[in-house]
């Protein structure tokens, strides 16, 4: 990699820092190597070479999905499909929800899992996503019996162990 690559100068209209401060405006961020290396305001007379404008633009941090069924289409009337299907069914599916949450700021993901712990086989294969988002996964989702969660799981008794029914 060059040397110019391996630092961005992006002009931002507003920073959403994470502090719970308010919005700061007009910022000019710096970054090397994919760091942070330096946050200053904009002036009209500072150096502008390489500098990308992006002043109609609103930088946050990356963003959590703190609840999904990555394995599930989203749409009710493919879940049932989704939930019967094998893993090479639904393996494009999932990379291609993983890609639009990216495309959105989501940068890691927890996923509540599925009867065939599909989510679990995708986060195994986490070192090769294009673009990486972090996979976090319950693996095969369980439910008690009478409770919530027969659409997705694996029925457990008290004392069962749910990896024996799996």
């Amino acid at each position: 990699m060059n040397s110019n690559k391996k630092q961005l100068k992006l002009r931002v209209g507003h920073l959403l820092d994470g502090s719970g401060g308010p919005p700061r405006r007009d910022l000019v961020l710096t970054i090397r190597e994919g760091r942070f290396a330096r946050i200053e305001p904009f002036t009209a007379d500072m150096d502008q070479a390489g500098l990308m404008d992006l002043s109609r633009c609103t930088v946050l941090p990356p963003l959590v999905d703190c609840h999904l069924h990555l394995a599930l289409g989203g749409m009710v009337s493919r879940c049932k499909a989704d939930l019967s299907s094998e893993y090479r069914e639904v393996r494009a599916a999932m990379r291609r929800h993983l890609h639009y949450h990216f495309t959105h700021g989501v940068l890691a993901i927890r996923d509540g899992g599925d009867r065939y712990g599909h989510g679990l086989a995708l986060k195994k294969e986490t070192a090769d996503l294009d673009p990486p988002v972090t996979v976090r996964t319950s693996g095969p989702a369980i439910y008690r019996r009478g409770r919530y969660g027969s659409l997705l799981g694996l029925a457990v008794e008290n004392g069962d162990d749910p990896a024996v029914e799996r």
